[in-house]
Order: C-alpha cells, then sequence, then structure tokens
C-alpha cells in the first residue's frame, strides 16, 4: 500500500510539473511563449487536457479501461480544436497586430472568416461525437449515447449561429457540460 501511494504521488507530481513546464513554455514572455505559434499553442492546450485526465486516471488506480487512453487522447485533440475558438472573438485584434492564430491564418490564405468558423465547429463536433460510438460499442444505454451526441453537436451549431463572443461563450459552456 505504501509503495503504491509513493508510485501515484511520483507518477502525480511528474504530471504536475509536466504541466507547469508547458504552462511556462505556452504563456512566459521571456521564455518560449508557443502561445504566439497557433499550432504549437493549441498543442500546448491539448496536452494539459491530456495530462489532466491522464491524472485523474491515475488516481483510480490500475485496472484502467482499455477504452482510457484513446479517449483521453481523443479529449486532447477535440481540447486543441476547442481551444481556437476562444480566438474567434478575437479576429480583428489578431489580424491588426499580426498574431497568428488559426482564424488569421486561414482567412490570409483567402478563406473567409464565417468559412473558417465552419471549419472549426464542424471539426470540433466530428471529434466530439467519436467517443459517442466509442460509447455505444462497449454496451452504454443508446438513449444516454444519443443524448451525450446531441450535446457533442451543441457547440458546433452554437459557433455558427450566434455572433462570435455568445458563440464562444456559450459554446465552450456546452463543451464543459459535455465532458461532465
Amino acid at each position: 500500500l505504501v509503495l503504491t501511494l509513493i508510485d501515484q504521488s511520483l507518477a502525480l507530481g511528474t504530471m504536475a510539473f509536466l504541466c507547469f513546464i508547458l504552462g511556462l513554455a505556452y504563456s512566459c514572455p521571456d521564455f518560449i511563449r508557443l502561445k504566439q505559434n497557433f499550432v504549437l499553442g493549441s498543442m500546448v492546450e491539448g496536452m494539459g487536457c491530456f495530462l489532466c485526465l491522464l491524472v485523474g486516471g491515475t488516481q483510480f488506480g490500475p485496472p484502467l479501461s482499455k477504452w482510457f487512453l484513446p479517449l483521453a487522447a481523443l479529449f486532447g485533440t477535440g481540447f486543441m480544436i476547442a481551444s481556437s475558438m476562444k480566438d474567434y472573438k478575437d479576429f480583428k485584434g489578431d489580424f491588426e497586430c499580426d498574431i497568428t492564430t488559426f482564424y488569421v491564418f486561414m482567412v490570409k490564405r483567402g478563406w473567409s472568416l464565417q468559412r473558417t468558423n465552419y471549419l472549426v465547429s464542424l471539426l470540433l463536433s466530428a471529434i466530439m461525437v467519436v467517443p459517442c460510438m466509442m460509447l455505444f460499442f462497449t454496451g452504454m444505454a443508446v438513449h444516454l449515447v444519443i443524448l451525450v451526441a446531441a450535446v457533442a453537436v451543441i457547440p458546433g451549431i452554437m459557433m455558427v449561429a450566434l455572433p462570435p463572443v455568445s458563440a464562444v461563450k456559450y459554446g465552450l459552456l456546452s463543451i464543459i457540460v459535455y465532458f461532465i
């Protein structure tokens, strides 16, 4: 029991340290500041989500479900995409200050802001529906799978239908509900 607690504490401490280093690399002005590059910034945010899920999963001890790591990776990927949602409302300022977000990157390549937003919404909804299929194939009740799938599509609909600030606010809220 003591060795198990030490192993869990070591794993938890290591993951917390990795999250600290990622956070430092993401936003510290005198360090790397990865958030200035939308690809690296999104990857750091997705990795942070993945590490948080790993920390949570290790607290239950073995055996973890065979679906745990693929789902954690999928949620990390979804969080990478969702992290670009927050840039939708800041597009004008980011464009003027030449801050490369996904929206600025795509608009500079000839895409409209609305079309780029459709793409982000579609990718996010698709990533969020995949776990629903996994739940279905693992034997979860069909009505619960349909409920989770409905919640998964809401962020995409909100991102397309609402003005930027409201879209981001309610889209992120629905993603939080989805994770819960």
